[in-house]
C-alpha cells in the first residue's frame, strides 16, 4: 500500500445507491446501512455524520412533488415525461450532493447513500 492509501489523501468516497420496487425495503436497508457506517466510524452524533442518505424522489423538491401525484394517481404522465422527471428530480439537488462531496474530499464526509425508486410496467 502506498503512502497516498495510508495517510488517506487521495482515497475516494463512497456512492452507495439502493434501487428497487416500491415497498421493497430501500429506505429501511439505506437507513440501517446508515446507522452502522455512522456507528462503525464513530460519528454517530448528526452535526458531522461519516455518511449521508439522500432519497429520491425528493418530495420537497418541485419535480419531487410532480413524481409523487403521479405514484399517487393523482396526475397520468407517458414514460419519458416520468423519466425527464426523475432526472430533473436529481439535478435539483446537484448543489447539495456537490457541498456534500466538497466534504468528503476534506475528510469530514466518507460515504453517500442514495435511495432510488425503481419504476417497471408491467
Amino acid at each position: 500500500m502506498g503512502a497516498t492509501a495510508q495517510n488517506g489523501v487521495g482515497r475516494r468516497g463512497v456512492l452507495i445507491v439502493f434501487e428497487g420496487l416500491d415497498r421493497s425495503g430501500k429506505s429501511t436497508q439505506a437507513r440501517r446501512l446508515l446507522d452502522f457506517i455512522n456507528k462503525e466510524k464513530g460519528q454517530g452524533d448528526s452535526s458531522s455524520p461519516a455518511a449521508i442518505l439522500q432519497a429520491f424522489p425528493d418530495r420537497k423538491e418541485p419535480f419531487g412533488q410532480v413524481i409523487d401525484k403521479y405514484l399517487r394517481k393523482e396526475i397520468d404522465l407517458c414514460e419519458r415525461a416520468l423519466h425527464l422527471a426523475f432526472s430533473a428530480n436529481r439535478w435539483e439537488k446537484e448543489s447539495l450532493i456537490r457541498e456534500k462531496n466538497r466534504r468528503r474530499r476534506r475528510r469530514d464526509l466518507r460515504s453517500l447513500c442514495l435511495q432510488r425508486r425503481r419504476l417497471f410496467n408491467g
